[in-house]
């Protein structure tokens, strides 16, 4: 068993699709330190958070292509189950966030997504020897 510095639950629904996406996240924060898990179902994500909350960090996508299931439903329910978990909202749109520990503006990269991930955890951010 290795020694994360975190879990990391990312849900997208991008991911569903673009499988290649969700390993190079993955893999990116792996290489830092971090253990990321990309999910692409807004359903199972529910059920993970609802049943499972083993994770420091939740980063949602606020539109999900279940209409019954939004990022922004998964935040709130996170701070329910896992109220010391810390939570990303993520979107294309600027939404106003009132539930959600910090904002992400898509599209961005791995690099992006980590340095807020350390920024809500409280960790330095990347060192210049990081690829």
């Amino acid at each position: 068993m290795e020694d994360w510095k975190a879990k990391i639950y990312f849900v997208d629904d991008l991911f569903a699709k673009e499988t290649f996406l969700a390993k190079g996240f993955e893999d990116y924060f792996k290489k830092n330190g971090y253990f990321l898990l990309c999910e692409g179902d807004a359903n199972g994500a529910y059920e993970y958070i609802r049943d499972n909350p083993a994770y420091d960090v939740l980063v949602a996508d606020f539109c999900l292509e279940n209409p019954k299931v939004s990022g922004l439903d998964l935040i709130i329910l996170s701070k329910r189950t896992r109220p010391q978990a810390n939570t990303i909202l993520v979107s294309g749109y600027n939404v106003p966030n009132n539930e959600a520990d910090v904002f992400l503006q898509k599209i961005f990269t791995p690099i992006e997504l980590l340095s807020k991930v350390q920024y809500v955890l409280g960790h330095s951010s990347l060192s210049s020897s990081s690829e």
